[in-house]
């Protein structure tokens, strides 16, 4: 095997695939990894690195032990992070991420001085802020002694990039490659549902545009978040509630904090919310649609027990995790309308439409409003959002049936969408990425260079 194929390493590989490497092996993880039994727990979570982003390409990449790497390897050690564990903590001076996974030294050294790199992997949400990437810089840098463009960070932060560089230019960091890490946006949730389709998990469903549904409007809101709160107050004062299938508890369910406790509507003046219409939604509380508690299952749906709300209704209101913050989060939330051919409005960050356009998809400019998408004041958001659903609800059945035929192509085109593998081109960008930096940095020439992009395809 040439010195220059790349390589995935692991401190510890059991007989069905690699141990995590973000902890010394625990009996969760050896469980997992020798008979692939899942571990139901509140923290536990495995690596799905190998198994979804490098596996798959292995005329790339190469399953690795860390005990048999070189100075002449070019390597990538990854971590992935629990999304249920605050970020900073695993950047903390002395006892961060490598200190607590007990990375060999000669890893270490490796990637600093040498072709090694490290993966960060937290694409499951969108975290990428202040706090987490002072954090990041001075653990890696200040702390480690790392060239920072050694570290490559995998986010589900569709719009990550843009929000790194803006972050560097307000800390006067410079342009250079060893002052500045590399943000890889990973569409994650979209991978959840292609590979239920490509492992025949899930069967295709049948869109019937000629079926008057019973229901508009499909929303899920089992965890608080301010939006959320707001938007079922203003449906329920403008009697869209009753037109609409909508989950709502009247207590959080990690908090656990009631609903009164958690609702904020100071600021949403154009919403023209009172305390009575709060109190009125409160006496109807909980709100069920389906009544599932298991997070697992209510992301994924992989029983498809919520398919029958996805037919009976015309479209997915989408309250996505993130409203008020900048950092465009594009969860299983989005994604799972697609894979149920179903029309979505989505409320979230500015720019989650065409952050979902950018990706391939289609949205639905051809048949409403979509400026709220690009509407910085989050107030004034979700007031434009409601306001279009109460046109939405003022069409008659001609124009509700109208619009599901010339609909369809849209909603077909993103389900052929959603069963492409977005893993696929995130190890494309890792291992351009990788030779663009050792190039830059004098560790291979130009000759090798060439030959790695011709023989990987490396566009």
């Amino acid at each position: 095997m040439s010195s220059e194929m790349f390589k995935v390493v692991y401190s510890w590989l059991g007989p069905k695939g690699p141990i995590w490497n973000t902890e010394v092996p625990n009996l969760y993880s050896l469980v997992n990894e020798a008979e692939k039994v899942k571990p139901e727990t509140f923290f536990y979570w495995s690596d799905l690195l190998w198994q979804n982003v490098f596996k798959n390409k292995k005329e790339q990449w190469y399953l690795w032990p860390n005990s048999e790497i070189t100075n002449e390897d070019i390597f990538v050690f990854p971590y992935s992070l629990h999304w249920r564990i605050p970020v900073e903590r695993f950047f903390m001076a002395g006892s961060g991420i490598v200190e607590f996974s007990q990375m060999s030294g000669h890893i270490l050294e490796h990637v600093r001085n040498g072709k090694g790199f490290i993966i960060i992997e937290l694409a499951v949400e969108a975290y990428i802020d202040d706090r987490i990437l002072t954090n990041m810089h001075h653990y890696f840098n200040g702390s480690l002694h790392l060239p920072l463009n050694k570290i490559i960070y995998l986010t589900g932060c569709m719009n990550a990039k843009q929000i790194y560089d803006d972050w560097c230019k307000y800390k006067n960091i410079p342009d250079d490659p060893r002052q500045r890490m590399h943000v890889i946006t990973w569409p994650s949730s979209q991978g959840i549902f292609s590979r239920q389709y490509t492992q025949k998990l899930v069967t295709e469903p049948f869109y019937d545009e000629n079926y008057y549904p019973e229901k508009l409007f499909l929303s899920f809101n089992r965890r608080f978040r301010e939006h959320r709160l707001n938007l079922s107050i203003a449906f329920n004062k403008h009697n869209l509630l009753e037109r609409s299938y909508w989950a709502l508890g009247k207590v959080d369910p990690e908090s656990p904090r009631p609903f009164l406790e958690n609702v904020n509507i100071g600021g949403y003046t154009e919403l023209e919310l009172t305390d009575q219409d709060v109190m009125n939604l409160n006496n109807k509380l909980p709100l069920v649609i389906d009544g599932e508690t298991n997070t697992q299952k209510m992301c994924v749906d992989p029983d498809m027990e919520t398919r029958k709300f996805y037919t009976n209704s015309l479209l997915s209101l989408v309250t996505e995790t993130n409203f008020r913050e900048p950092n465009v989060s594009l969860t299983e939330k989005s994604f799972k309308p697609m894979r149920e051919k179903h029309p979505f409005i989505i409320v979230g960050s500015p720019n989650s439409l065409s952050s979902l356009r950018e990706l391939g998809f289609q949205t639905f400019h051809e048949f409403w409003d979509e400026g709220y998408d690009q509407t910085q004041n989050h107030y004034k958001r979700l007031a434009a959002i409601v306001k279009l659903c109460q046109e939405i609800s003022q069409w008659d059945i001609q124009k509700t049936l109208e619009f599901k035929r010339k609909v369809k192509p849209i909603i077909e085109h993103n389900f052929k969408l959603i069963l492409e593998r977005p893993e696929l081109g995130v190890s494309q960008k890792i291992a351009k990425y990788i030779v663009d930096q050792l190039l830059i940095t004098g560790k291979i020439n130009q000759h090798t260079a060439n030959l790695m992009k011709l023989n990987k395809r490396l566009t």
